[in-house]
């Protein structure tokens, strides 16, 4: 018989619920990190698991909320599961299915630790997406002539997208763990320098600070334990962020703080957002798009570039996304400016191992 958990009183739809864990991988990297592939399809035919996520809140109801929880308590010290995901982190071969049971054997027997922490926001705030960001603010910024922005990003979480212009960017991995690696499809794509970047603001409702020793372990927590490399980045990236300028750093949401920020000052002011608003609700989305259309009617330099996966952008009055996309699963990166309507400037991979560039406010 299945553990009644939650009281909740109101019924959730198991399969849908189920049909999340199951897809939260994109194609390509359910072949890159079998192990929590495994783990997703085995936590989709967990009674517990499904009633886990049906008692988060509606705006973090997201598996990768779950699966940030059971790391996070592997990195705390959970006797099970520190061992099997430091195998994970060290690059040892793992059989999938037997991870997967393993760690459903833990989250079955002891769901009140994962209830726990349910309070939680998931953040990741992946740096690797600053190397396609860069790419697109430069671009942008040559065609308009800006040499110096103000750049705000919504969703900030630690802030490590605020610095597009300080991270070092390859095409393939040369052993530099603090460096972002990204592949770009577009034969004879010219990367464009980011301009100077005055003033950094990041905007976030659950903020999270380099120096904290559990906001470390949470954003750690939120990233895969598949990708060694990934997790050596972080690590570098924050003890480079040491030596970085502080940037303003403002709690609550972006919808009620972005009047302000994008009116602090005359500066050419690019506001970027990655994975971010499919937190927002529907209301919440077109109250975003009436306030920026605003903004775009009221000055001439203001630029907003949006990551987000094709379904969230129908709610954004885009236009609709091409149909050549490289990957199943990729982001649509949309360009929208005083100058320019919103336009498809390309194609991402969520976390930024690589980017296609179609098209976009060109000279």
């Amino acid at each position: 018989m299945a553990l009644n958990l939650f009281d909740r009183g109101a019924p959730f739809d198991e399969e849908e619920l189920a049909n999340r864990y199951r897809h939260i991988l994109s194609p390509e990297d359910r072949d890159r990190l079998p192990a929590y592939a495994a783990l997703c399809d085995a936590l989709a035919e967990s009674r517990t698991a499904l009633e886990l996520l049906g008692a988060v809140q509606a705006r973090q109801q997201n598996p990768t909320l779950i699966l940030a929880i059971l790391h996070y308590l592997a990195l705390t010290g959970h006797l099970v599961l520190g061992p099997l995901y430091g195998e994970l982190h060290e690059g040892h071969p793992v059989t999938p299915e037997a991870f997967a049971r393993s760690v459903i054997e833990v989250l079955e027997a002891e769901p009140a630790l994962l209830r726990r922490q349910l309070w939680r926001s998931t953040q990741t705030n992946e740096p690797n997406r600053s190397a396609v960001l860069a790419a697109a603010i430069g671009d942008v910024a040559r065609t308009l002539g800006h040499s110096q922005i103000t750049l705000i990003d919504v969703g900030t979480s630690m802030g490590f997208n605020l610095f597009p212009d300080h991270v070092t960017v390859l095409d393939r991995d040369q052993g530099d763990d603090a460096a972002l690696v990204t592949e770009c499809f577009t034969p004879g794509f010219v990367r464009s320098p980011v301009p100077f970047i005055g003033r950094r603001v990041g905007l976030d409702q659950n903020l999270l600070h380099p120096t904290k020793t559990d906001d470390v372990a949470w954003l750690t927590a939120c990233l895969w334990p598949e990708e060694s490399r990934r997790l050596r980045r972080f690590t570098a990236l924050l003890e480079q962020m040491k030596q970085w300028p502080e940037p303003v750093r403002v709690a609550g949401n972006a919808v009620d703080l972005i009047d302000y920020e994008v009116t602090f000052d005359d500066t050419p002011t690019y506001v970027i957002n990655s994975w971010v608003l499919a937190y927002f609700s529907l209301e919440e989305r077109a109250q975003w798009r009436n306030t920026m259309d605003y903004h775009f009617a009221e000055r001439e330099d203001l630029v907003w570039i949006s990551m987000e996966h094709p379904s969230i952008n129908d709610t954004l009055r885009f236009p609709e996304a091409p149909k050549n996309v490289p990957r199943p699963g990729a982001s649509e990166i949309v360009v929208t400016s005083s100058f320019y309507p919103s336009i498809h400037w390309g194609w991402s991979h969520p976390h930024g191992h690589w980017f296609s560039v179609d098209s976009g406010p060109k000279a």
